[in-house]
């Protein structure tokens, strides 16, 4: 793991890497959600749609219709660029995966169904990221955060000693990398935060990273 700049060599560090591959997942599960939901998706905005130009004239109405037409024409067309890369037999795969994991089927209603899959790509995301936060970070980051968290508030000087710690496990990993940056890893995912008097805690997002440790049975001991 590197500071938040990029390396010598200009790759991107592991900060930027999570940002690119989080960024990229949440716009394929939209699309996916747009595919799935495309008919359902456009009866209910055709049922918003009339109620909120009720009243309205006929022309500001057809000029209504025909911007939500093209946006579904365009919706559908990046669907159909982003899933074209694949096989039908992928696709049908993880489709029947969604399927199965949301439990779309037991929901009736289009909304309610519309609702349930945009909370399952925002669980996918979550994962995602913090998949790619466990990738990167340091095990002795992992118990700077479980500190924080069992104490409520800690020093920047007394968290050092785990610092020092892994440095003299791990010298050449640490050869240019300072405690200061090893910290600004931390505060970059916003896991904690650093007050003027350099106390550090926890954020709701590093508590929520513990979490997920915890229920996906990641060891809390990693290397480094």
């Amino acid at each position: 793991m590197k500071d938040t700049a990029t390396t010598a060599k200009g790759i991107p560090n592991s900060f930027d890497l999570i940002h690119l591959l989080t960024g990229f997942v949440w716009p394929i599960v939209v699309l996916i959600i747009v595919f799935y939901f495309r008919k359902e998706i456009k009866n209910l905005i055709n049922r918003l749609t009339k109620v909120s130009v009720a009243g309205a004239s006929a022309e500001a109405q057809q000029q209504q219709q025909q911007s939500i037409e093209q946006s579904e024409l365009q919706n559908s067309s990046n669907v159909d660029k982003a899933l074209g890369l694949y096989s039908d037999a992928t696709i049908e795969l993880f489709k029947n995966s969604v399927e199965d994991d949301s439990a779309l089927g037991e929901i009736k209603e289009d909304g309610k169904r519309i609702n349930h899959l945009i909370r399952y790509a925002m669980a996918i995301r979550i994962i995602s990221f913090f998949d790619h936060v466990y990738y990167s970070i340091f095990g002795s980051q992992i118990i700077i955060l479980q500190q924080i968290n069992f104490r409520g508030v800690e020093s920047k000087s007394s968290l050092k000693y785990f610092y020092d710690a892994a440095v003299a496990q791990f010298p050449k990993t640490y050869e240019n990398y300072s405690y200061d940056n090893y910290l600004r890893f931390l505060t970059s995912i916003e896991l904690i935060v650093i007050a003027e008097d350099e106390r550090i805690r926890i954020t709701y997002l590093g508590v929520d990273f513990l979490k997920y440790l915890t229920d996906n049975g990641k060891t809390f001991y990693k290397p480094n």
